[in-house]
């Protein structure tokens, strides 16, 4: 089976899952899924190629959910329209931060991203004239497209299921050019590659800006469908959730970071049967997965292809 013919087979079973998936419930996971899909490729670039730590991505989802609702509230703008602009201006801001932040590495790049995302939470919070302060945004329209406003889960679903498959295009290609190949260098050995003309700030700000406008795409997407944003979006559970669902799902490779994210949308709230112990399960299943697991979930599925494809000629699951 080749490469072009799995995408066919997982593009079907994701267009049929609202015919078999009934519950209204699990339809909303997956809608928030797709958000966070969005938000993990684009991530994924910065910090799976790249090799560049970033705590203060959930930022520029922030930027753009607040762009988007603010614009189409006061400005009547359609919401399709606001979603370009929440990623055009979630990509600047990132711009500006890359501008700042790739002069340093490590543990120097963690802190100046995580005081981004909280100063701008700070300034968010206290804007109340702008953004309402903490009681945040209400009542942001729904998109309209080809004529229909979008209301139920299901339309919500198809809207958020075809950017996220633009977003994993993209992504695709990126990784797949001479971008791709110039962040593996970076990461593998920088000052190799200073030496044969790949400089680190030119392709690093690549992905910056391309993980951030996504990020705000992601973020308009995530306030049109839920009519509200507060600075609660920039709470540190929405960054962890972000980080291990790249980390466990596999990063580096562009169909980690859905595996990833799709199982962990599902499994905390699959867990809340089990009250009390939902937590302390939800860490144990996290310890395992890194413990056995340390290249993702991807690694032991990339072997199983890697098995089928001696038999039947199936490609690998990665990049």
């Amino acid at each position: 089976m080749k490469r072009k013919n799995l995408i066919i087979v997982a593009l079907a079973i994701a267009l049929l899952l609202p015919a078999v998936v009934k519950s209204a419930y699990y339809i909303h996971i997956l809608i928030l899924a797709m958000m966070y899909i969005m938000m993990t490729e684009g991530l994924n670039l910065l910090t799976g190629y790249v090799g560049l730590l970033s705590v203060g991505h959930i930022a520029f989802l922030g930027i753009g959910a607040y762009t988007s609702a603010l614009i189409s509230l006061n400005l009547g703008v359609t919401p399709l329209l606001c979603m370009l602009i929440a990623g055009i201006v979630s990509a600047l801001f990132s711009f500006l931060v890359g501008k700042i932040t790739l002069r340093v590495r490590g543990s120097y790049f963690v802190i100046l991203t995580s005081a981004f995302s909280e100063i701008t939470k700070l300034v968010i919070n206290n804007s109340e004239s702008i953004t309402n302060g903490p009681m945040g945004l209400r009542n942001v329209p729904s998109p309209i497209l080809f004529g229909f406003e979008l209301h139920s889960k299901v339309s919500y679903y198809y809207f958020g299921l075809a950017l996220v498959v633009l977003t994993t295009y993209v992504c695709y290609r990126i990784v797949n050019s001479k971008y791709g190949r110039a962040f593996k260098a970076l990461r593998e050995q920088e000052e190799l590659a200073r030496t044969v003309g790949i400089g680190f700030g030119r392709y690093a700000m690549v992905t910056v800006v391309v993980s951030g406008f996504f990020a705000g795409v992601a973020g308009s997407y995530y306030v049109h469908y839920t009519h509200f944003i507060s600075p609660d979006i920039f709470g540190w559970s929405y960054t962890t959730t972000m980080l291990l669902m790249l980390v466990i799902g596999g990063k580096g490779t562009i169909i980690g970071p859905i595996i990833g994210s799709l199982l962990f949308s599902f499994i905390p709230e699959l867990l809340r049967a089990y009250d009390d112990f939902r937590l302390p399960i939800y860490g144990l299943i996290l310890m395992v997965s890194i413990l056995m697991m340390p290249d993702g979930i991807i690694a032991p599925i990339n072997h199983l292809a890697a098995g089928i494809q001696k038999k039947i000629g199936a490609p690998r699951l990665k990049s």
